[in-house]
């Protein structure tokens, strides 16, 4: 006869629990939104079952932990696999079966993730390792060297990646295959927060890549970063011979293990420099800016409307010898018309731009070439 329980007294302290037995999880690059987690006693076997659904309620992943009679060897090549009492454990990926992790024994111990991102990144969601760790003792932790798909951490995180109003965080870096990943203990408010950052350096986008977004509603905030998850205070640390960053909140939520003085040491703090601190919003494309959002036509001395923009919204016979001879695209809001001049007090070629803007100037021969602007 089989024996169900939903564990989820487990896993409540790491998510939201909602009526209908759901776990919600961290963000994560999966888009798991939640789980549900099951133990069955099945005769002498006891099987833990992890799965993991998008907000559609399609599953995307599933872990299975099987704690009874297995079948092991440790040279499968020379040695014919023994029976022995242990676990099994087994990870689906959208419908794609990674070989099982057979260990003989029921001892509590350490398992690396496998050398595959998507079942990594499942395995370490917390309500999952903590569902694992509950059930068989197990501490699921990240590959403890650096693999094809990443780079260890930096020591140097980039204080561009970081708003001003977050000061001296401390902090530490990780690549993966599409983000740079940044886990650093806000100095302001004392929360541990874990960011992720496009390798496109786009600001002000969502998490699709569309621009057209503005304020808390761009995913990718004024400097480039996504906020994945915030803890309570806690330390980010360097864990002991391993390349990758730590964490600990000291209230049960860590990575790759609980902080120990003994051994870890604690990351230094980086001084924040992104200046931005607001995504604004013009003919539907979002832009990073200072404080308060523009009125008028915004200018960029990149194309594509990026890098540093400034905003004229009245008559300017010279824009100054900052911004003179530097424009590189425009973005001009409905009901606005403008005229942009080669040279200052109005002077030399001209051209009329009208909403949404010019993405490139070079396309019509006026790159770097604006130094005053009418409003027409």
């Amino acid at each position: 006869m089989l024996r169900r329980i939903h564990l989820l007294m487990l896993v409540a302290p790491l998510g939201c629990t909602t009526g209908d037995g759901r776990v919600s999880v961290e963000s994560n690059d999966l888009n798991v939104a939640y789980v549900e987690i099951d133990k069955v006693s099945d005769g002498a076997d006891r099987v833990l079952t992890v799965r993991g659904f998008d907000g559609s309620e399609h599953e995307l992943a599933s872990l299975t932990l099987r704690t009874g009679m297995v079948s092991y060897t440790p040279e499968p090549t020379l040695m014919a696999p023994e029976p022995s009492y242990g676990t099994e454990l087994a990870v689906v990926i959208d419908k794609r079966a990674l070989p099982p992790i057979i260990t003989p024994d029921v001892e509590p111990h350490e398992q690396t993730v496998p050398d595959d991102i998507s079942a990594a990144t499942f395995m370490q969601l917390r309500a999952v390792s903590k569902a694992v760790l509950d059930d068989a003792g197990i501490r699921v932790v990240p590959m403890p060297k650096v693999g094809s798909h990443e780079t260890s951490y930096d020591y140097g995180c980039d204080g561009s990646l970081f708003p001003t109003n977050r000061s001296s965080p401390a902090e530490c870096c990780q690549q993966s295959a599409n983000f740079i990943f940044t886990y650093h203990l806000n100095a302001d408010d004392g929360r541990i927060a874990r960011r992720a950052y496009t390798y496109d350096g786009l600001a002000c986008q969502t998490s699709g890549g569309s621009r057209n977004c503005s304020g808390s509603g761009c995913n990718f905030g004024p400097c480039r970063g996504r906020a994945e998850w915030t803890l309570n205070q806690g330390i980010v640390f360097r864990p002991n011979g391993w390349d990758q960053c730590g964490y600990d909140d000291y209230a049960g939520n860590y990575s790759p293990w609980p902080f120990n003085w003994q051994t870890d040491s604690a990351w230094e703090g980086v001084t924040a420099s992104c200046p931005y601190t607001n995504c604004c919003n013009t003919s539907s494309v979002a832009y990073p800016w200072v404080g308060g959002c523009p009125s008028g036509p915004v200018f960029f001395d990149n194309a594509g409307f990026t890098g540093d923009a400034a905003n004229w919204n009245s008559n300017t016979s010279f824009v100054g010898w900052g911004w003179n001879d530097r424009i590189s695209s425009i973005l001009v809001p409905a009901g606005w018309t403008i005229r942009i001049w080669e040279h200052a007090d109005y002077q030399g070629a001209s051209m009329v731009v009208y909403s949404p803007g010019i993405v490139n100037l070079s396309d019509y021969g006026f790159n770097d070439s604006i130094s005053s602007i009418q409003i027409l």
